[in-house]
């Protein structure tokens, strides 16, 4: 299947587990995911039965697949255009296959193995999807001690040649008093992988917070959204969430739903309602308006400044800006998100004008709106955790 262009929504792992059933098919789609991420461990039997059982469920609902092929990604620096064409002979003509995945958060030492392996896979399938998540700066910064973060994607950027750069930030935990916190330094975690997408040509996909792992806390609808918007800010154009197969964090064990399960099918379908009209845009940066309490995890370096679409007039809360021009065509777009910290749960009252603009239209909730100005000015209100994306056409 072709992917090229689409928002895409799926999870870690997706479904994998060797007791899945079709019924856990129907709530994938039920629950607003349209990409599903499948492990095959070739001489394994179980595994292997367990691959070509969910594949054909895939191919039943029609969901494309991207493959972990364990064995094929094993031979590194070995792998031969031959070895690709043998490994993916038993799925690569499903209608549903739609590219190979090859690591997960590798280190600078590994990229000369991946480049191999990727480059070698693309000449076999130059228009198939490549799939390799990166560590997020938290996690960098602990395993590689004084390693220069933007080095490290950058390094990553010029060495693979996938065509996004993926990274896993996972922003909400609660200290052992109950206090519930964000990730000081959540925005300028975004902005890095989003600038060497820029600078790269590349796409920016986002693994986000779907369940619970102490100190991590289970995340609400408004942190869900608070994610989604964020990424959206930035960019992102795959949101991806992290749980551990079925049951992972939205579905127990007896296969009855919890609350999160609700949460995340909020999320996942608001995004796909608008998803063909954010795809029409370009992300050019974003810059944070500050406003009542500023939150710590707001700060980063790198605000954009050179958007004259609009001009924030109030707001009674901290917000970020995302920063977009029409891919074919002069309008522009801009997401207003609500950045004070979730847990307060404040609404952002937000006034704002689009000098020049003959319609300027809000996604609210997925929902189009189209705004009407009052004294030249525009409002909406942001919900806790909220976003929308608003474009402006010009005549």
């Amino acid at each position: 299947m072709d992917l090229s262009n689409k928002f895409l929504i799926s999870s870690s792992y997706g479904l994998r587990e060797l007791s899945v059933s079709e019924k856990d098919y129907k709530d994938f789609i039920a629950n607003g995911q349209n990409l599903m991420f499948l492990t095959v461990v070739w001489g394994d039997k179980k595994w292997e039965e367990n691959f070509f059982t969910n594949l054909a469920l895939c191919e039943k609902y029609e969901i494309p697949v991207i493959v972990y092929d364990n064995v094929m990604n094993d031979l590194s620096e070995k792998l031969t255009e031959e070895d690709v064409k043998k490994y993916t002979a038993a799925y690569s003509s499903s209608p549903v296959y739609s590219g190979n995945g090859f690591a997960d958060e590798p280190g600078p030492e590994q990229y000369p193995a991946l480049a191999h392996i990727v480059g070698t896979y693309l000449r076999v399938f130059p228009d198939k999807r490549t799939f390799i998540n990166l560590l997020p700066l938290y996690a960098a910064n602990f395993v590689f001690g004084d390693l220069d973060y933007e080095e490290y994607l950058e390094s990553f950027a010029k060495t693979v040649p996938v065509d996004h750069i993926s990274v896993d930030i996972y922003p909400f935990t609660v200290d052992d008093n109950g206090v519930k916190y964000t990730y000081d330094e959540y925005l300028r975690s975004l902005d890095m992988p989003a600038q060497i997408c820029r600078k790269y040509n590349k796409e920016f996909w986002l693994y986000v917070q779907s369940m619970e792992f102490l100190p991590n806390r289970e995340p609400g609808l408004e942190e869900m959204r608070f994610q989604a918007w964020s990424g959206l800010s930035f960019g992102m154009t795959h949101f991806m969430h992290f749980c551990y197969d079925v049951p992972g964090g939205s579905i127990r064990e007896d296969r009855t739903k919890k609350p999160l399960w609700s949460y995340t099918r909020a999320v996942n379908t608001e995004l796909a309602a608008f998803s063909d009209i954010y795809m029409g845009y370009k992300n050019l940066g974003a810059y944070v308006y500050e406003s009542g309490e500023v939150p710590e995890y707001t700060v980063f370096e790198n605000n954009y400044s050179d958007f004259d679409c609009m001009r924030i007039l109030s707001s009674t809360e901290t917000l970020l800006v995302g920063c977009f021009d029409e891919k074919a065509g002069s309008g522009k777009a801009f997401t207003l998100v609500n950045m004070s910290e979730v847990s307060a749960g404040k609404i952002a009252d937000v006034e704002f004008s689009v000098p020049g603009a003959a319609k300027v239209t809000a996604y609210i909730k997925g929902i189009p709106h189209e705004l009407r100005s009052v004294d030249e000015k525009y409002y909406i209100s942001l919900d806790c955790g909220e976003g929308a994306f608003v474009t402006a056409e010009y005549r």
